[in-house]
């Protein structure tokens, strides 16, 4: 596999097994490192790196460079996780990202100044225009109904500086409220209303009428209403306030716009506009969702509808970068699936499972991602995800496909030659598809379909010599350009926000507990050992992988991964084929009983056992209804699984005399009075103290003396089988004979001298009344009629106490 090289930046460490490197030499094909602090250098290939960076014991890993301009305080917040702060904080901060990049784009064309009263001024302007028209089109109201968002030219310029001096980090841009003065507005509420309400309807009119006149209709309204108010009457502002206020929220365009028309709007605004230039791999990658144009039925042949692909192809190359296909309609779910792939390095055993015979070597982090305006790209998941890896977010506005051509130009390609020969065609239009009947001659399911177009993509594609790249296939552009090298985070860890289900969890003594799986690690006891009684910890759930979870570290700010406690359960599971073992699981278990272990074992053995007839490895779609789904039911009894023994295992396992003799002695504690004043609370555990919870302590050496006690009854099982064994020898010995079960019948006075006095091992736990009676019938003879002592012989049998009939 040609994998391209890492790009480091400059003053980047590489730290590989615990030894920190830098950059010496860097051709090609390979990177050469020098020890930091050492002499003797060492040549990696673009393939060991990978394989260092991706090994799951994370052998390598970028140590980013500190600004050294960045202020003291600030170095805290730029590593912090996007999900430590507060929902406030993260508004703010994806707010002040849309304006920093609005002067890192363009900046660079020299269209303005980088001055407070210049072009910071402008580009606040455009932007919060931007902002306006995006709200007001997500709630369905017209933008001058909207306020413009008030960000002078000076604080774009202090957060621009500082996103630039982090190395533009998202948490450069956190607001720092402690160093915030008080912000309470010198002007009332109802007098702002009052100005918003006449410049709108009165002075943004193709009339132009003049300021003057409109000031004075706002006093007159100020005069109206304050002659009907009671508690204190509204200030009237002066016509420079007014002025002041239309200079805050509204925009040159917009004013020109409602008072000379679109034409010398549009003409005074105008921008020279420049398509972007990639000259290196995965710096601009083009994202975009369609639906295919074939039927897709289920493992009955039953059609279930068309499918959606989200594909996304780098420009300087042609690769296919990432994509996914699913049923659902596109969202932020599917977009992130998409993203996810396109990141992470391909699985080989996918690869050889759909026969591709060429290799994928596609993968890091995209410098700039150019994709739709629709909502699945705007979400807040996506943006805070693009924000900590680094990646700009271009979104093409509505109605301009052309602006993204080469992924349309690629769907075009899917649909002419991918779906050219296969069943249930829907083709391009009614009049295309004729009288051909598309569910009746559907064929394929999505496995199918999946399968077919990782080969297509692979084998086909990237192998198809393309014009406009001087005749090189997509996959030789590609490695003729690795040696540029991708962008990869610090840690492969840092992947983890593509996609992910963040929730709160106490750690407990059990760890943490999630859909009835248990995680747990030294780490997490550590993270219980300085956290409070009841404190919520930041969980992260991959529903591709429940192997592991991610528990965020709030001292360090970092994510560390805790494994399950059951692997043998999640190896190999995403969280929709759990979902599915444990309904399979209910199935099998009686009602108001819980699901047991090994339940749960032979349901996921089912699972894979239909996966393999199947000829294909299961593998589980996260949708959005999905997400909805775990969200209502993350805390539901039914995903709550036993660890105890099946009662079928324990019934039909044979006691032994010692675990006989333990079972008798918890009898007769069972069956021993308790005091009136005894505390059962005391004693019961949590779950049965009359239904309330109840905090049981830890007395100090309890599990001593419960040891102890252990012990002292064992020493008393075996004294007893001591004496046991000595009467049955001596007894032996006496009656000439083997037999142990032979009736005494000497005289009393005989059996007193001659016996030791031991007393008789107790008959079974019920105390056989049958027994009782048959000796009660026996005739009493003349060696067991009372003697002048007044002592009565009795008939004593010897009981062996391993008989099963008796003891179990």
């Amino acid at each position: 596999m040609n994998a391209p090289l890492i790009r480091l930046n400059k003053g980047d460490a590489v730290v590989i097994d615990g030894v920190r490197y830098e950059e010496k030499l860097r051709t090609k094909c390979s990177l050469t490192l020098c020890p930091i602090g050492g002499e003797v250098a060492r040549t990696f290939t673009a393939e060991e790196l990978a394989d260092l960076y991706f090994d799951p014991a994370g052998r390598m890993k970028i140590e980013r460079a500190t600004p050294a301009a960045l202020e003291e305080e600030l170095v805290e917040t730029v590593s912090r996780p996007f999900e430590s702060f507060t929902a406030d904080q993260q508004t703010e901060m994806l707010k002040r990202l849309d304006y920093v990049k609005g002067c890192d784009r363009f900046f660079p064309r020299g269209c303005y100044s980088k001055r407070p009263d210049g072009g910071y001024a402008k580009i606040a302007l455009i932007v919060a225009r931007y902002r306006r028209l995006v709200c007001a089109r997500d709630e369905g109201c017209r933008p001058r109904s909207l306020g413009l968002d008030e960000v002078s030219g000076s604080t774009l310029r202090d957060w621009y500086g500082r996103w630039i001096r982090s190395g533009r980090m998202l948490g450069a841009l956190a607001p720092l409220t402690h160093r915030r003065g008080s912000k309470k507005p010198k002007m009332d509420g109802a007098v702002r209303g009052i100005i918003a309400k006449y410049v709108r309807q009165k002075w943004l009119t193709l009339e132009r009428p003049t300021l003057t006149v409109v000031h004075q209709m706002i006093c007159g309204e100020i005069e109206l209403v304050n002659s009907q108010r009671v508690g204190g009457s509204l200030v009237e502002p002066s016509e420079m306030a007014v002025r002041r206020w239309i200079g805050k929220n509204l925009d040159r365009y917009e004013i020109i716009f409602y008072r000379r028309g679109r034409k010398e709007a549009d003409h005074e605004a105008r921008l020279t506009k420049r398509a972007p230039v990639a000259t290196r791999p995965l710096q601009i990658v083009e994202f975009d969702d369609t639906p295919l144009d074939i039927i897709i039925v289920d493992d009955n042949g039953k059609p279930i509808g068309r499918a959606y692909l989200t594909a996304g192809i780098c420009l300087t190359t042609g690769m296919i970068v990432g994509w996914y296909i699913g049923i659902e309609n596109p969202s932020w779910s599917t977009v992130m699936q998409a993203l996810r792939m396109a990141v992470l390095k391909k699985d080989e055993k996918e690869l050889e499972g759909c026969g591709a015979e060429s290799p994928y070597p596609v993968y890091g982090l995209p410098e700039m991602i150019k994709m739709d305006n629709g909502a699945a790209y705007r979400s807040q998941s996506m943006v805070a995800a693009a924000g900590q890896l680094q990646i700009e977010l271009r979104l093409v506005p509505v109605g301009k496909p052309h602006l993204k051509g080469k992924v349309e130009r690629f769907f075009g390609e899917v649909a002419r030659d991918f779906f050219s020969l296969m069943p249930g065609r829907t083709f391009a239009n009614v009049q295309e598809r004729g009288d051909y009947d598309s569910e009746g001659y559907a064929r394929f399911t999505l496995r199918d379909v999946r399968r077919m177009f990782m080969r297509w993509v692979v084998d086909i594609y990237h192998n198809r010599p393309n014009s406009r790249s001087f005749g090189q296939t997509p996959l030789e552009r590609w490695q003729a350009l690795s040696g540029a090298g991708v962008r990869l985070p610090p840690e492969a860890m840092d992947l983890a926000p593509l996609i992910g289900l963040v929730i709160n969890r106490t750690i407990v003594a059990e760890g943490i507990t999630f859909m009835g799986l248990h995680y747990s690690s030294p780490a997490l006891k550590d993270f219980r050992k300085r956290g409070h009684l009841g404190q919520q910890w930041m969980v992260k759930i991959d529903p591709l992988d429940i192997g592991q979870v991610l528990v965020l570290d709030e001292r360090k700010h970092r994510w560390t991964a805790v494994p399950c406690v059951h692997p043998e359960l999640v190896d190999g599971l995403t969280l929709r084929m759990w979902m599915d073992v444990v309904s399979a699981a209910r199935d099998m278990t009686e009602q108001g009983r819980r699901v047991r272990r090994s339940s749960l074992l032979k349901a996921r053995e089912n699972l894979m056992r239909a996966a393999r007839k199947a000829g294909n490895k299961p593998r589980g779609k996260i949708t959005e209804k999905d997400y909805r789904w775990m969200q209502e039911r993350l805390d539901d009894p039914d995903f709550k699984i036993s660890v105890e023994l099946d009662e079928s295992a324990e019934e039909g396992k044979p006691r032994t005399p010692k675990e006989a003799a333990s079972a008798r002695r918890k009898d007769r504690r069972a069956a021993q009075p308790t005091s009136p004043d005894h505390d059962r609370s005391a004693t019961e555990p949590a779950s049965k103290a009359k239904g309330h919870p109840v905090a049981e302590r830890e007395v100090p050496g309890a599990a001593t003396k419960a040891r102890e006690q252990e012990v002292a009854d064992e020493v008393e099982e075996l004294e007893e089988e001591d004496k046991l064994r000595a009467f049955r020898e001596d007894s032996a010995r006496k009656s000439g004979g083997p037999d142990l079960g032979k009736t005494i019948t000497t005289p009393a006075r005989q059996q007193a001298g001659k016996l030791p006095e031991v007393s008789a091992p107790p008959l079974s736990p019920g105390n056989h009344p049958a027994e009782e009676e048959k000796q009660a019938k026996v005739p009493v003879t003349s060696a067991q009629s009372p003697t002048s002592s007044g002592v009565r012989s009795r008939r004593r049998s010897l009981v062996d106490e391993n008989d099963d009939d008796l003891f179990g």
